[in-house]
């Protein structure tokens, strides 16, 4: 992100078209689009949100994001809801993971106090494969998500 913000200098926008315009001009000469292939341009745009998401909330983090990737994921092609839910995804999988894992704090707190933390963090690993291997699959296979879309339409 600081690439992109040292071009906003101190301003602060909303502007969906500059925000577009500063991506596509500046935003990502670091990084040509083209360049890579784009399931390794999608784990790339997904490893941000899984380290972030760990640390920040998943709404503070989508208010950032959501403005900067919206040009990049249309510019690369991939289908906006088989994205975006990947995206979502990918930031629950996050909350659930260490070092932080917030959501883990939260069903200690309403777990009995026989209970660890540790326990609770233990008893996480399977789901979190699980979470794994569901978006594995989803890329894999992007009909999953898109085919009731697809059909109400």
């Amino acid at each position: 992100f600081f690439s992109v913000f040292t071009f906003l200098g101190d301003r602060v926008t909303t502007d969906d078209a500059f925000i577009s315009r500063l991506v596509s001009e500046h935003g990502v000469v670091a990084i040509p689009l083209y360049v890579f292939w784009p399931q390794l341009m999608f784990w790339l745009l997904m490893i941000v949100p899984f380290i972030l998401c760990m640390f920040i909330d998943q709404l503070a983090f989508m208010l950032i994001a959501i403005p900067l990737y919206a040009p990049v994921v249309a510019v690369m092609g991939y289908d906006p809801i088989w994205f975006w839910t990947q995206f979502s995804i990918n930031m629950t999988l996050a909350s659930l993971t260490p070092p932080f894992g917030y959501t883990m704090y939260a069903l200690r707190a309403a777990a009995p106090n026989l209970i660890s933390l540790k326990q609770v963090f233990d008893a996480s690993w399977p789901i979190t494969w699980v979470f794994v291997l569901g978006m594995a699959l989803m890329t894999a296979v992007p009909g999953i998500i898109t085919v009731l879309p697809q059909m109400l339409r």
